[in-house]
Protein backbone atom coordinates (compact mmCIF):
# COMPACT_ATOMS: atom_id res chain seq x y z
CA UNK A 1 0.00 0.00 0.00
CA UNK A 2 1.24 3.38 -1.06
CA UNK A 3 2.01 6.05 1.71
CA UNK A 4 -0.44 8.58 0.30
CA UNK A 5 -3.11 5.66 0.32
CA UNK A 6 -2.39 4.96 4.13
CA UNK A 7 -2.08 8.06 4.88
CA UNK A 8 -5.52 9.43 3.21
CA UNK A 9 -6.97 5.83 5.08
CA UNK A 10 -6.07 7.11 8.66
CA UNK A 11 -7.48 10.69 8.70
CA UNK A 12 -10.68 8.65 7.13
CA UNK A 13 -10.24 5.78 10.37
CA UNK A 14 -9.36 8.46 12.50
CA UNK A 15 -12.36 11.20 11.17
CA UNK A 16 -14.79 7.76 11.52
CA UNK A 17 -13.93 6.76 15.06
CA UNK A 18 -16.37 9.36 15.80
CA UNK A 19 -18.99 6.89 15.34
CA UNK A 20 -17.12 4.37 17.72
CA UNK A 21 -17.85 7.32 20.32
CA UNK A 22 -21.54 6.91 20.33
CA UNK A 23 -21.20 3.23 21.89
CA UNK A 24 -22.46 2.66 25.15
CA UNK A 25 -21.41 -1.12 25.61
CA UNK A 26 -25.84 -1.77 26.05
CA UNK A 27 -24.81 -4.86 24.67
CA UNK A 28 -27.83 -5.11 22.14
CA UNK A 29 -25.03 -6.41 19.63
CA UNK A 30 -24.06 -9.58 21.29
CA UNK A 31 -26.52 -11.88 20.55
CA UNK A 32 -27.01 -10.30 16.98
CA UNK A 33 -23.06 -11.29 16.35
CA UNK A 34 -22.06 -14.67 15.26
CA UNK A 35 -18.59 -15.02 16.30
CA UNK A 36 -19.62 -13.60 19.55
CA UNK A 37 -22.79 -16.29 20.19
CA UNK A 38 -20.04 -19.30 19.21
CA UNK A 39 -17.15 -17.75 20.83
CA UNK A 40 -18.68 -15.73 23.86
CA UNK A 41 -16.00 -13.51 23.81
CA UNK A 42 -15.88 -10.15 23.93
CA UNK A 43 -12.98 -9.03 21.74
CA UNK A 44 -15.25 -10.99 19.51
CA UNK A 45 -18.17 -9.01 19.96
CA UNK A 46 -19.44 -5.85 18.33
CA UNK A 47 -18.71 -3.50 21.57
CA UNK A 48 -15.26 -5.54 21.75
CA UNK A 49 -14.41 -4.66 18.66
CA UNK A 50 -15.20 -0.89 19.27
CA UNK A 51 -13.22 -0.62 22.37
CA UNK A 52 -10.15 -2.07 20.43
CA UNK A 53 -10.40 0.68 17.84
CA UNK A 54 -10.61 3.15 20.49
CA UNK A 55 -7.62 1.96 22.16
CA UNK A 56 -5.50 1.40 18.75
CA UNK A 57 -7.03 5.65 18.47
CA UNK A 58 -5.62 6.71 21.83
CA UNK A 59 -2.50 4.23 21.36
CA UNK A 60 -3.07 1.84 24.12
CA UNK A 61 -3.33 -1.34 21.77
CA UNK A 62 -0.59 -2.04 18.54
CA UNK A 63 -2.45 -1.93 15.45
CA UNK A 64 -1.09 -5.62 14.76
CA UNK A 65 -2.58 -6.97 17.57
CA UNK A 66 -5.54 -4.72 17.16
CA UNK A 67 -5.86 -6.00 13.75
CA UNK A 68 -5.51 -9.99 14.51
CA UNK A 69 -8.59 -9.30 16.87
CA UNK A 70 -10.37 -7.50 14.14
CA UNK A 71 -9.88 -10.28 11.34
CA UNK A 72 -12.54 -12.54 13.18
CA UNK A 73 -15.50 -9.72 12.16
CA UNK A 74 -17.33 -11.13 9.50
CA UNK A 75 -19.04 -8.15 8.45
CA UNK A 76 -22.55 -9.61 8.01
CA UNK A 77 -23.70 -6.01 9.80
CA UNK A 78 -26.33 -7.51 12.05
CA UNK A 79 -24.44 -5.33 14.60
CA UNK A 80 -25.96 -2.37 12.58
CA UNK A 81 -29.29 -3.61 12.67
CA UNK A 82 -29.01 -4.49 16.58
CA UNK A 83 -27.37 -1.26 17.34
CA UNK A 84 -29.68 1.53 18.98
CA UNK A 85 -27.16 4.69 18.80
CA UNK A 86 -25.76 4.05 15.13
CA UNK A 87 -22.87 3.03 15.76
CA UNK A 88 -21.19 0.54 12.51
CA UNK A 89 -18.58 -1.48 13.67
CA UNK A 90 -18.63 -3.31 10.47
CA UNK A 91 -17.60 -0.01 8.31
CA UNK A 92 -15.01 0.73 10.78
CA UNK A 93 -13.33 -2.19 10.74
CA UNK A 94 -12.92 -2.07 7.23
CA UNK A 95 -11.03 1.19 7.49
CA UNK A 96 -9.13 -0.06 9.87
CA UNK A 97 -7.90 -3.01 7.38
CA UNK A 98 -7.31 -0.16 4.46
CA UNK A 99 -4.96 1.55 7.57
CA UNK A 100 -2.85 -0.85 9.51
CA UNK A 101 -0.44 -3.38 8.43
CA UNK A 102 -1.46 -6.49 6.61
CA UNK A 103 -1.53 -9.91 7.63
CA UNK A 104 -1.05 -12.27 4.96
CA UNK A 105 -3.65 -14.25 4.58
CA UNK A 106 -3.46 -18.16 4.67
CA UNK A 107 -2.25 -19.71 1.36
CA UNK A 108 -5.85 -21.08 0.72
CA UNK A 109 -6.77 -17.70 0.36
CA UNK A 110 -4.02 -16.34 -1.57
CA UNK A 111 -4.66 -19.80 -3.87
CA UNK A 112 -7.82 -18.78 -4.63
CA UNK A 113 -7.85 -14.86 -5.41
CA UNK A 114 -5.09 -15.69 -7.57
CA UNK A 115 -7.09 -17.87 -9.79
CA UNK A 116 -10.43 -15.41 -9.70
CA UNK A 117 -8.63 -12.27 -10.76
CA UNK A 118 -7.37 -14.21 -13.56
CA UNK A 119 -10.68 -14.90 -16.12
CA UNK A 120 -8.80 -17.77 -18.38
CA UNK A 121 -7.55 -19.68 -15.00
CA UNK A 122 -10.54 -19.71 -13.84
CA UNK A 123 -12.12 -20.94 -16.64
CA UNK A 124 -9.96 -23.69 -16.99
CA UNK A 125 -10.24 -24.79 -12.75
CA UNK A 126 -14.14 -24.06 -13.49
CA UNK A 127 -13.82 -27.24 -16.24
CA UNK A 128 -11.63 -29.30 -14.06
CA UNK A 129 -13.91 -29.60 -11.50
CA UNK A 130 -16.66 -30.26 -13.74
CA UNK A 131 -14.37 -33.50 -14.91
CA UNK A 132 -13.32 -34.49 -11.84
CA UNK A 133 -17.10 -34.46 -10.48
CA UNK A 134 -18.55 -36.08 -13.64
CA UNK A 135 -15.90 -38.68 -13.55
CA UNK A 136 -17.24 -39.85 -10.49
CA UNK A 137 -13.74 -39.32 -8.53
CA UNK A 138 -14.81 -36.60 -6.15
CA UNK A 139 -17.65 -39.47 -4.92
CA UNK A 140 -15.12 -42.29 -4.79
CA UNK A 141 -12.70 -40.09 -2.76
CA UNK A 142 -15.15 -38.86 -0.12
CA UNK A 143 -15.74 -42.44 0.86
CA UNK A 144 -12.26 -43.41 1.41
CA UNK A 145 -11.61 -43.50 5.37
CA UNK A 146 -8.15 -42.40 4.71
CA UNK A 147 -8.99 -39.76 2.80
CA UNK A 148 -10.89 -37.99 6.07
CA UNK A 149 -8.03 -38.25 8.46
CA UNK A 150 -5.88 -36.16 6.10
CA UNK A 151 -4.87 -33.08 7.68
CA UNK A 152 -6.27 -30.32 6.02
CA UNK A 153 -6.94 -31.56 1.97
CA UNK A 154 -10.49 -33.01 2.70
CA UNK A 155 -12.19 -29.82 4.46
CA UNK A 156 -11.17 -27.98 1.49
CA UNK A 157 -12.15 -30.34 -1.33
CA UNK A 158 -15.37 -30.37 1.03
CA UNK A 159 -16.23 -27.41 -0.36
CA UNK A 160 -16.51 -28.18 -3.85
CA UNK A 161 -20.21 -28.53 -4.98
CA UNK A 162 -22.00 -32.19 -5.47
CA UNK A 163 -24.25 -30.26 -7.61
CA UNK A 164 -21.43 -28.79 -10.00
CA UNK A 165 -22.61 -30.11 -13.12
CA UNK A 166 -23.51 -29.62 -17.03
CA UNK A 167 -25.08 -26.18 -17.48
CA UNK A 168 -29.15 -26.34 -18.36
CA UNK A 169 -30.15 -26.05 -22.17
CA UNK A 170 -32.72 -24.07 -23.90
CA UNK A 171 -34.42 -26.54 -26.05
CA UNK A 172 -38.44 -26.28 -26.54
CA UNK A 173 -37.80 -22.22 -25.26
CA UNK A 174 -38.97 -19.76 -27.43
CA UNK A 175 -36.75 -16.88 -27.50
CA UNK A 176 -37.80 -13.06 -27.68
CA UNK A 177 -34.77 -11.22 -27.00
CA UNK A 178 -35.59 -7.90 -28.86
CA UNK A 179 -36.44 -5.99 -25.90
CA UNK A 180 -33.80 -3.50 -23.78
CA UNK A 181 -30.21 -4.64 -23.71
CA UNK A 182 -28.50 -5.26 -20.77
CA UNK A 183 -25.09 -7.09 -19.26
CA UNK A 184 -24.46 -9.62 -16.53
CA UNK A 185 -22.41 -9.44 -14.25
CA UNK A 186 -21.51 -12.92 -13.59
CA UNK A 187 -19.71 -13.32 -9.73
CA UNK A 188 -16.49 -15.62 -10.00
CA UNK A 189 -17.79 -17.52 -7.27
CA UNK A 190 -20.39 -19.01 -9.65
CA UNK A 191 -18.27 -18.98 -12.93
CA UNK A 192 -16.43 -21.40 -11.16
CA UNK A 193 -17.70 -23.43 -8.82
CA UNK A 194 -21.61 -23.33 -10.04
CA UNK A 195 -21.36 -22.58 -13.95
CA UNK A 196 -25.11 -23.15 -14.90
CA UNK A 197 -26.01 -19.91 -12.24
CA UNK A 198 -24.73 -17.39 -14.77
CA UNK A 199 -25.97 -19.64 -17.88
CA UNK A 200 -29.53 -19.73 -16.07
CA UNK A 201 -29.43 -16.13 -15.77
CA UNK A 202 -28.34 -15.01 -18.91
CA UNK A 203 -31.26 -17.76 -20.59
CA UNK A 204 -34.05 -16.35 -18.32
CA UNK A 205 -33.33 -12.72 -19.09
CA UNK A 206 -33.43 -13.37 -22.42
CA UNK A 207 -36.20 -15.68 -22.19
CA UNK A 208 -37.98 -12.79 -20.85
CA UNK A 209 -37.08 -10.39 -23.55
CA UNK A 210 -33.83 -9.11 -23.18
CA UNK A 211 -30.94 -9.07 -25.21
CA UNK A 212 -28.20 -9.99 -22.94
CA UNK A 213 -24.86 -9.24 -22.82
CA UNK A 214 -21.75 -11.36 -20.57
CA UNK A 215 -18.82 -9.58 -20.92
CA UNK A 216 -15.82 -12.29 -21.33
CA UNK A 217 -12.99 -11.93 -19.57
CA UNK A 218 -14.80 -10.22 -16.54
CA UNK A 219 -12.47 -11.41 -13.21
CA UNK A 220 -12.53 -10.77 -9.80
CA UNK A 221 -14.93 -7.54 -8.93
CA UNK A 222 -12.55 -6.92 -5.72
CA UNK A 223 -15.13 -8.09 -3.25
CA UNK A 224 -12.58 -10.29 -0.89
CA UNK A 225 -9.36 -7.24 -1.33
CA UNK A 226 -12.01 -4.95 -0.14
CA UNK A 227 -13.24 -6.63 2.74
CA UNK A 228 -9.64 -7.03 4.02
CA UNK A 229 -8.79 -3.60 3.60
CA UNK A 230 -6.41 -4.41 0.70
CA UNK A 231 -7.26 -1.29 -1.14
CA UNK A 232 -5.04 -1.10 -3.65
CA UNK A 233 -6.01 -4.28 -5.21
CA UNK A 234 -9.34 -3.70 -4.39
CA UNK A 235 -9.35 -0.39 -6.68
CA UNK A 236 -6.88 -2.13 -9.28
CA UNK A 237 -9.89 -5.03 -10.14
CA UNK A 238 -12.12 -1.71 -9.54
CA UNK A 239 -10.94 -0.36 -12.58
CA UNK A 240 -10.63 -3.68 -14.54
CA UNK A 241 -14.12 -4.04 -14.58
CA UNK A 242 -14.64 -0.54 -15.46
CA UNK A 243 -12.93 -1.09 -18.52
CA UNK A 244 -14.36 -3.99 -19.39
CA UNK A 245 -18.00 -2.65 -19.04
CA UNK A 246 -17.25 0.57 -20.56
CA UNK A 247 -17.55 -1.18 -24.12
CA UNK A 248 -20.74 -1.98 -22.90
CA UNK A 249 -22.45 2.03 -22.38
CA UNK A 250 -25.35 1.48 -24.11
CA UNK A 251 -27.04 -1.16 -21.86
CA UNK A 252 -29.81 0.26 -19.55
CA UNK A 253 -29.15 -1.91 -16.62
CA UNK A 254 -26.06 -3.99 -15.45
CA UNK A 255 -27.29 -7.07 -13.64
CA UNK A 256 -25.64 -8.92 -10.82
CA UNK A 257 -25.83 -12.66 -10.31
CA UNK A 258 -23.93 -12.79 -7.13
CA UNK A 259 -25.26 -10.32 -4.19
CA UNK A 260 -21.70 -10.43 -2.95
CA UNK A 261 -20.78 -8.98 -6.18
CA UNK A 262 -23.37 -6.31 -6.42
CA UNK A 263 -22.45 -5.01 -3.14
CA UNK A 264 -18.84 -4.34 -4.22
CA UNK A 265 -19.93 -3.03 -7.59
CA UNK A 266 -22.13 -0.22 -6.33
CA UNK A 267 -19.29 0.77 -3.84
CA UNK A 268 -17.03 1.53 -7.15
CA UNK A 269 -18.53 5.34 -7.20
CA UNK A 270 -17.88 6.25 -3.25
CA UNK A 271 -14.18 4.34 -3.66
CA UNK A 272 -12.85 6.20 -7.09
CA UNK A 273 -14.86 9.62 -6.26
CA UNK A 274 -10.91 11.34 -6.49
CA UNK A 275 -9.90 9.48 -9.56
CA UNK A 276 -10.16 11.44 -12.24
CA UNK A 277 -9.83 8.90 -15.25
CA UNK A 278 -12.44 6.89 -13.44
CA UNK A 279 -14.71 9.19 -11.93
CA UNK A 280 -17.55 9.46 -14.21
CA UNK A 281 -17.67 5.81 -15.42
CA UNK A 282 -17.77 4.36 -12.20
CA UNK A 283 -21.09 7.11 -11.55
CA UNK A 284 -22.18 5.90 -14.93
CA UNK A 285 -21.70 2.67 -14.14
CA UNK A 286 -23.17 2.11 -10.45
CA UNK A 287 -26.50 3.90 -11.40
CA UNK A 288 -26.84 0.93 -13.82
CA UNK A 289 -25.45 -1.56 -11.34
CA UNK A 290 -28.95 -4.12 -9.99
CA UNK A 291 -29.19 -7.21 -7.91
CA UNK A 292 -30.69 -10.17 -10.38
CA UNK A 293 -33.59 -10.70 -8.04
CA UNK A 294 -34.59 -7.00 -7.57
CA UNK A 295 -34.45 -6.39 -11.27
CA UNK A 296 -36.67 -9.28 -12.29
CA UNK A 297 -38.89 -7.95 -9.52
CA UNK A 298 -39.09 -4.77 -10.36
CA UNK A 299 -39.40 -5.40 -14.29
CA UNK A 300 -42.75 -7.83 -13.42
CA UNK A 301 -42.41 -9.92 -16.30
CA UNK A 302 -42.29 -12.99 -14.68
CA UNK A 303 -46.08 -13.85 -14.30
CA UNK A 304 -47.47 -17.52 -12.45
CA UNK A 305 -48.98 -18.64 -15.89
CA UNK A 306 -44.97 -18.67 -16.93
CA UNK A 307 -43.47 -21.17 -14.69
CA UNK A 308 -44.37 -25.15 -13.15
CA UNK A 309 -43.52 -26.76 -9.99
CA UNK A 310 -39.37 -27.03 -10.26
CA UNK A 311 -39.53 -30.15 -8.59
CA UNK A 312 -37.37 -29.34 -5.53
CA UNK A 313 -39.73 -30.00 -2.91
CA UNK A 314 -40.36 -27.09 -0.33
CA UNK A 315 -38.45 -24.24 -0.35
CA UNK A 316 -37.04 -21.99 1.71
CA UNK A 317 -34.65 -18.82 1.11
CA UNK A 318 -31.09 -17.86 3.03
CA UNK A 319 -30.45 -13.82 2.92
CA UNK A 320 -27.02 -12.37 1.98
CA UNK A 321 -26.46 -11.12 5.43
CA UNK A 322 -24.51 -7.62 4.16
CA UNK A 323 -27.87 -7.01 1.61
CA UNK A 324 -30.50 -7.56 4.82
CA UNK A 325 -28.48 -5.44 7.44
CA UNK A 326 -26.57 -3.18 5.02
CA UNK A 327 -29.30 -2.56 2.48
CA UNK A 328 -32.49 -3.74 4.31
CA UNK A 329 -33.09 -6.10 1.04
CA UNK A 330 -34.82 -8.86 1.55
CA UNK A 331 -37.81 -9.05 -0.33
CA UNK A 332 -37.39 -8.84 -3.98
CA UNK A 333 -36.31 -12.92 -3.89
CA UNK A 334 -39.47 -13.73 -1.37
CA UNK A 335 -42.07 -11.87 -3.82
CA UNK A 336 -40.50 -13.76 -6.89
CA UNK A 337 -40.62 -16.92 -4.75
CA UNK A 338 -44.58 -16.66 -3.86
CA UNK A 339 -45.10 -17.11 -7.90
CA UNK A 340 -43.96 -20.68 -7.94
CA UNK A 341 -46.92 -22.95 -7.42
CA UNK A 342 -44.57 -24.99 -4.88
CA UNK A 343 -45.34 -24.27 -0.46
CA UNK A 344 -42.58 -21.59 0.52
CA UNK A 345 -41.39 -21.61 4.70
CA UNK A 346 -39.65 -18.77 6.48
CA UNK A 347 -36.44 -19.75 8.33
CA UNK A 348 -36.32 -19.36 11.69
CA UNK A 349 -34.15 -16.51 12.45
CA UNK A 350 -33.75 -15.36 9.03
CA UNK A 351 -30.87 -12.88 9.58
CA UNK A 352 -28.38 -14.44 10.82
CA UNK A 353 -25.02 -15.00 8.90
CA UNK A 354 -24.29 -18.39 7.40
CA UNK A 355 -20.23 -18.14 7.84
CA UNK A 356 -18.94 -17.94 4.56
CA UNK A 357 -18.29 -14.42 4.89
CA UNK A 358 -16.35 -14.96 1.35
CA UNK A 359 -12.73 -16.47 2.04
CA UNK A 360 -13.88 -16.29 6.08
CA UNK A 361 -14.53 -19.97 5.63
CA UNK A 362 -10.75 -20.41 5.01
CA UNK A 363 -9.40 -17.87 7.70
CA UNK A 364 -11.15 -19.48 10.46
CA UNK A 365 -12.63 -22.76 9.50
CA UNK A 366 -13.42 -23.74 12.88
CA UNK A 367 -15.67 -20.33 13.66
CA UNK A 368 -17.29 -20.16 10.00
CA UNK A 369 -18.28 -24.22 10.87
CA UNK A 370 -19.86 -23.39 14.10
CA UNK A 371 -21.78 -20.26 12.48
CA UNK A 372 -22.53 -22.67 10.29
CA UNK A 373 -24.06 -25.33 12.18
CA UNK A 374 -26.98 -23.07 13.51
CA UNK A 375 -28.12 -21.93 10.69
CA UNK A 376 -28.19 -25.19 9.40
CA UNK A 377 -30.05 -26.18 12.81
CA UNK A 378 -32.37 -24.17 11.42
CA UNK A 379 -32.99 -25.07 7.73
CA UNK A 380 -33.06 -28.78 9.15
CA UNK A 381 -35.83 -27.55 11.71
CA UNK A 382 -37.74 -25.77 8.89
CA UNK A 383 -38.94 -28.85 7.01
CA UNK A 384 -37.54 -27.27 3.83
CA UNK A 385 -36.04 -29.46 1.66
CA UNK A 386 -34.54 -27.12 -1.03
CA UNK A 387 -32.63 -23.69 0.20
CA UNK A 388 -32.27 -21.08 -2.63
CA UNK A 389 -29.56 -17.96 -2.47
CA UNK A 390 -28.59 -15.35 -4.15
CA UNK A 391 -25.41 -15.37 -2.98
CA UNK A 392 -23.01 -18.47 -4.15
CA UNK A 393 -20.66 -17.86 -1.18
CA UNK A 394 -23.54 -19.10 0.75
CA UNK A 395 -24.66 -21.89 -1.47
CA UNK A 396 -21.28 -23.34 -1.73
CA UNK A 397 -20.82 -23.29 2.18
CA UNK A 398 -24.37 -24.54 2.86
CA UNK A 399 -24.07 -27.32 0.33
CA UNK A 400 -21.00 -28.44 2.27
CA UNK A 401 -22.09 -28.65 5.68
CA UNK A 402 -25.27 -29.87 4.25
CA UNK A 403 -23.49 -32.88 2.76
CA UNK A 404 -21.00 -33.43 5.62
CA UNK A 405 -23.86 -33.85 8.14
CA UNK A 406 -25.94 -36.45 5.31
CA UNK A 407 -28.69 -34.35 5.24
CA UNK A 408 -30.48 -34.71 1.84
CA UNK A 409 -31.85 -31.27 1.65
CA UNK A 410 -30.95 -29.46 -1.27
CA UNK A 411 -29.23 -25.96 -2.62
CA UNK A 412 -29.93 -23.93 -5.46
CA UNK A 413 -28.92 -20.23 -6.59
CA UNK A 414 -32.82 -18.22 -7.17
CA UNK A 415 -31.67 -17.88 -11.57
CA UNK A 416 -31.35 -22.19 -12.09
CA UNK A 417 -34.68 -21.87 -9.72
CA UNK A 418 -36.45 -20.24 -12.28
CA UNK A 419 -34.97 -21.01 -15.20
CA UNK A 420 -35.67 -24.30 -14.20
CA UNK A 421 -39.26 -24.11 -13.77
CA UNK A 422 -39.83 -22.24 -17.03
CA UNK A 423 -38.09 -24.84 -18.89
CA UNK A 424 -40.56 -27.52 -17.31
CA UNK A 425 -43.10 -25.52 -18.00
CA UNK A 426 -42.50 -25.41 -21.76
Amino acid sequence: MTDAIKTHDTHRLVASLANADLCTHCGYCLPACPTYRVNNDETRSPRGRISILLAWRDGHVEPTAALATLDHCLLCQACHTACPAGVLPARLIVLARETGPHTPPPWSSRLFHRITVNPRLAVLVSRLLQRYRRSGLQGWLRRQRWWRHLPFLPALEGLIPVTLGNPPDMDGVNLLNTGPAVALLCGCMGRIFYPGISVSAQRLLTFLGYRVTVPHGLGCCGAPFRESGDRVRFLRQARRTLDLFARYREVSAVVCDSTICFLTARSYAQALADDPAYRDLALEFVAKVVEFSTFLDVAGKIHPSLLTDPGLGRLVFHDHCQVRHGLGTFFASRNLLALLPVPMVELSRADRCCGAGGDYLLRHPETSQAIRADKLADIVASGAETVVAGNPGCLMHMEAGLQATGSRVRTIHIAELFWRAIKRSR
